[in-house]
């Protein structure tokens, strides 16, 4: 069973600016069978560990666990399906609840990202082959 949502306080708000605080998604969307997803946070707000939980891992704290990028940064990556709505929050530690200012909409539930549309399939181009002709 999932983690309550319901306890410990939640910072980050959905905005049309772009976050001043570090956070950040980057969504890679080349793949055609799944979307990866990087979550990332400065490397020490808030202390300690902090990982992502949501609807691609039942709500599991500790499954994906930011870690230093070396950059002043901690970041995880996670794949999921296309055509999929994702939830999430980051879980810090001492049970803080943080949301994804970048995120699609902020809901009771966490942050947001609406379904990604997988890729379309790139078809190889049409070539004509020519026959050599040779004289005679």
């Amino acid at each position: 069973m999932g983690t309550s949502l319901a306890s410990g306080p939640v910072f980050g708000t959905a905005g049309p600016e772009p976050p001043e605080d570090g956070m950040s998604l980057l969504i890679d969307a080349h793949d055609p069978k799944q979307a990866r997803i990087t979550f990332i946070l400065p490397a020490d707000e808030p202390a300690g560990a902090v990982s992502v939980v949501g609807s691609f891992n039942d709500w599991t704290p500790g499954e994906h666990e930011l870690a230093p990028d070396g950059n002043g940064q901690r970041s995880v990556t996670i794949s999921v399906p296309y055509n999929a709505a994702i939830h999430f929050r980051y879980l810090a530690s001492n049970d803080v609840w943080i949301d994804e200012p970048d995120a699609d909409e902020v809901t009771a539930m966490g942050s947001l990202l609406n379904p990604l549309p997988a890729p379309k399939a790139r078809t190889p181009r049409n070539r004509t082959t020519r026959k050599r002709q040779t004289g005679s």
